[in-house]
């Protein structure tokens, strides 16, 4: 017997069998079990601070209640990973990236579908981060307001908290809904508050002086396009300073109304670049808070994860986004 390891089947042999079943069970959306997404919230609740920074408990449970995800299309990719699929070329292609960098290819989600080929998949907060944000700066059973809750990673880190309300504002149609469905099948559609509006449309006295803290992270201009809904906000403004004015610096002004006095927001944004402009988000947002009444207290970083694989470059830098922390002016509880 040889000391190196036997293949009875090759890698392509493996490759082909692995095509032939995905284009036969169609994309490979996540879809845990409800008993599966329980015990993940489970685990996150019992996850210690310093670990929240950067696990992934918890991702899988929002994509289950959004598969739309992968249709979103990010601006530096073709078309969105659920077009790519259906190109053989792609699929094939995606399934020896996986082999060669995974060491193996499963029955459900294919890894490089996220970065293979220039298609890169819009992006997901994690739950885990947005756990450590409530536990931080949201006193017990107090209420998280989200004014773009996105595909429902802050939701999931809030049903592991001790905040006793949720309000989320979004105007994709899909990403209410399945926020809805994970509300309710998570047994607490009555703590969930969610506007299926954009936030500038929101009835500010709705909402005035009712959040004990706002978290969110807004869209980057285009810089991914969730929808085609004319409600989307790099669709409704078409340029980034009408998307400022338009939408970040009104998304901020009802922060500030529905926060009380003493109370923080936190939002996650960075730089990006759209065609061949780069929309200084990280300074407008910190313009349009102050501008807003709140007052600016520092610039913390959400460290974002690399998804390499085996042979990746784990010696790369890592890549960071800003966490801006406000802070509305007065006394808690006052």
């Amino acid at each position: 017997m040889s000391g190196s390891p036997s293949v009875v089947f090759d890698d392509e042999r493996v490759v082909d069998a692995a095509f032939w079943y995905f284009r036969q069970s169609g994309f490979p959306h996540r879809k845990l079990p409800l008993h599966v997404c329980l015990q993940s919230i489970n685990r996150l609740a019992n996850t210690a601070n310093e670990e929240l920074r950067m696990t992934t408990e918890g991702y899988l449970v929002a994509d289950t209640y959004h598969p739309h995800r992968f249709g979103g299309r990010h601006n530096t990719s073709r078309e969105p990973p659920l077009v790519m699929f259906e190109q053989d070329k792609f699929l094939i292609g995606c399934l020896r990236k996986t082999l060669k960098l995974d060491g193996s290819i499963g029955s459900s989600f294919i890894s490089s579908l996220r970065y293979f080929g220039g298609i890169k998949a819009c992006s997901n907060f994690r739950p885990g981060f947005a756990l450590l944000m409530y536990r931080k700066y949201c006193p017990l059973g107090g209420v998280v307001l989200d004014t773009s809750t996105g595909y429902g990673g802050r939701l999931v880190g809030w049903f592991a908290s001790e905040s006793s309300r949720y309000i989320g504002i979004d105007p994709n149609t899909k990403t209410y809904k399945g926020n809805l469905r994970m509300a309710k099948d998570f047994g607490r559609p009555n703590d969930v508050e969610l506007y299926c509006l954009p936030a500038e449309d929101v009835d500010a006295e709705v909402l005035r002086g009712r959040a004990d803290f706002a978290f969110t992270s807004p869209p980057y201009f285009a810089a991914e396009v969730y929808s085609d809904e004319e409600t989307q906000s790099c669709n409704r403004y078409k340029t980034s300073r009408e998307w400022r004015d338009g939408f970040l610096l009104p998304m901020m002004k009802l922060q500030s109304v529905s926060l009380k006095p003493g109370c923080y927001s936190c939002l996650n944004v960075a730089d990006v670049r759209v065609g061949g402009e780069v929309v200084p988000l990280v300074k407008w947002t910190t313009k349009a808070g102050q501008l807003a009444g709140l007052e600016f207290v520092e610039n913390q970083h959400y460290q974002l994860r690399r998804f390499l694989g085996k042979g990746g470059d784990k010696e790369a830098a890592p890549r960071q986004e800003s966490v801006l922390v406000f802070r509305k002016p007065g006394l808690q509880n006052a």
